[in-house]
């Protein structure tokens, strides 16, 4: 059997953010700009990113919603109904909860029936294995269909709080007395966090 995929759908969350605009969502650590802000953002040519926060460091969106977003997207765009969606795959780095697994909140999400779910965390690695696992399922003929999800929600880790809680404390100070640009850093991954990736496979014969 060879396994094809036949749909796929995204969300982002918010608008458009320019590289200029970026310490605006994320704020100021102790208000004061990354001195490496500039040099980074030059390196890795991003010219927008989407943010799960707002202004005021607020959350706008949870993992999960933004996962069930983009599948959403995936089953409307889809040949095949979603009742004939065998497998759900999830893949992220840290869901919304400690437990249950992304899948089951996704699934909730979706109000998917019954059917196998998968949740995969590994960072970068993650997305692959939950790809994996649906591939191999149907290339055993386990499903006719499955519908793998990735999603980041990297924003609410790099809200400026976190860096002014942790240079507060004494022990750390000498270590992070550069956290406006250890904060600068952390955002290089936020464009790839802040995107859902979904795509549905279907299985077809030689």
């Amino acid at each position: 059997m060879s396994v094809y995929i036949t749909s796929t759908g995204r969300f982002l969350p918010g608008p458009a953010i320019s590289v200029e605009d970026v310490e605006k969502v994320l704020g100021a650590v102790h208000g004061k700009p990354s001195s490496l802000r500039v040099q980074i953002q030059k390196a890795n040519k991003i010219q927008t990113r989407h943010y799960a926060i707002d202004e005021n460091q607020q959350t706008t969106h949870s993992n999960t919603e933004m996962a069930a977003k983009a599948a959403e997207q995936c089953l409307d765009r889809a040949f095949v109904g979603r009742e004939k969606v065998g497998m759900l795959a999830v893949a992220s780095t840290q869901g919304d909860l400690p437990a249950p697994g992304m899948a089951s909140m996704v699934q909730a999400e979706l109000d998917l029936p019954e059917i196998e779910i998968l949740t995969t965390h590994g960072i970068c690695s993650s997305s692959i294995m939950a790809l994996k696992a649906a591939w191999n399922s149907m290339r055993l003929e386990e499903h006719d269909a499955a519908l793998v999800l990735s999603s980041e929600l990297a924003s609410r880790l790099l809200k400026k709080q976190r860096y002014e809680a942790a240079t507060t404390s004494t022990l750390l100070q000498n270590a992070l007395t550069s956290a406006p640009n250890f904060c600068a850093g952390c955002c290089l991954m936020e464009q790839v966090h802040c995107c859902c990736k979904t795509s549905q496979l279907q299985r077809a014969s030689v």
